[in-house]
């Protein structure tokens, strides 16, 4: 799953995840997004987390975003993240943490 749209993926929905815990935010549904990449099912998990920001009205950094939209796009899914409306929840008061931070997303969705 290295270097492809699937581990950024991952690696972006794990690091929302841990910062809805730290925050004292709903995580278990998270669980929900990384089995469904375990299983190779992106395009689900890609909906999945677009539906959990939507409706747990989760904030987005900036370069979490970025990385969505560039999986949407090697995935051609970015309809979902459009019709969501996802963008609506970046906010662009501080920057992203964790580990995929630094990820070039478009190192990552290269084949």
């Amino acid at each position: 799953m290295a270097g492809t749209p699937e581990a950024l993926l991952y690696a972006t929905a794990r690091d929302i995840g841990r910062r809805r815990a730290e925050e004292g935010g709903p995580v278990g549904s998270m669980a929900s997004v990384l089995r469904s990449l375990e299983n190779d099912e992106a395009e689900a998990a890609l909906d999945d987390l677009a539906h959990m920001i939507e409706y747990f009205r989760i904030p987005v950094h900036p370069a979490e975003y970025d990385r969505l939209v560039a999986v949407a796009t090697a995935l051609d899914s970015l309809d979902v993240l459009l019709e969501i409306g996802v963008d609506r929840f970046v906010d662009h008061r501080r920057p992203a943490s964790g580990p995929a931070a630094t990820l070039d997303p478009d190192a990552r969705v290269k084949d």
